[in-house]
This record gives C-alpha cells, structure tokens and sequence, in this order.
C-alpha cells in the first residue's frame, strides 16, 4: 500500500514556484534566476516597475524578489501598488536591497514587504526566505 502510495505520489505532476525577480542590474538579475533555475523555481525577471507588471499579467507569481532601486518607479512604490490591489496583495515580497539601515527596513515594511534582506547575501539565506514565505 504504502508503495503504491509512494508511486502516486512521485507520478503526479508538480508545478513549480514561479518568482519574478525585480531587479535593475543585469548581473545581478542574471545571477538570480540562474540560482532560482537552479535550485527548481521557475523564474521571470523584470527591471523595472512596467516589466514587473507585464510579467505578473502574464500570471502571478508565487513569490516576488524585489529591489529597492529601480529606473522610474521604485521598488517600494510598485510593493505598495501590488499590496494595494487584492488581485496581488496576497504575493509575498522579499526585498533584496544594498540598502542596510534600520530606517530602509521599516520603509520596506510599511510598503508591505514581507521579509527584507541585504545583498550581497548567502544563497542559503535567500533560498531560506522564499521557503518561509512560499512553502
């Protein structure tokens, strides 16, 4: 039984996680979804605040890696547009920023952000945040 059960369950598709990594810095950007490839997330990116709402009209993501510092609109005033909308506001949001004070935190709190991080950061940690806010 419990063999049969274990077949079913192996046979069964699984969707991947999809995140959608906004970030401004091609390297950066790159280095991120070649993690998230990595290691079995479906992965879009986006370097600005439009490309991000393409890329989520396309389909919500799972889980959104977001910069602070973004060409035009910047990465807490898209999080507080998603957070705004109930279509999104549901999305966790972990800011990834070079920005490390307390004050950039609670900024990225009040926006709505779920967890904030610096970078340069462990790939462990990161990889930690996206299982605790996207299971």
């Amino acid at each position: 039984m419990a063999e049969c059960e274990q077949r079913l369950v192996s046979d069964s598709p699984v969707r991947e996680r999809r995140v959608l990594v906004v970030e401004d810095t091609v390297s950066n950007l790159e280095l991120m979804v070649l993690v998230l490839e990595e290691a079995g997330f479906e992965v879009d990116g986006a370097r600005t605040a439009d490309d991000a709402l393409a890329a989520i009209r396309k389909g919500l993501p799972d889980l959104i890696l977001m910069d602070i510092k973004l060409p035009g609109v910047d990465g807490l005033a898209l999080t507080r547009q998603l957070k705004s909308d109930p279509a999104t506001a549901a999305i966790p949001i972990i800011v990834q920023t070079a920005y490390a004070t307390i004050e950039d935190e609670l900024s990225a709190r009040e926006a709505g952000c779920d967890e904030f991080m610096t970078k340069p950061g462990s790939i462990a940690a990161l990889l930690a945040a996206i299982e605790r806010n996207a299971p």
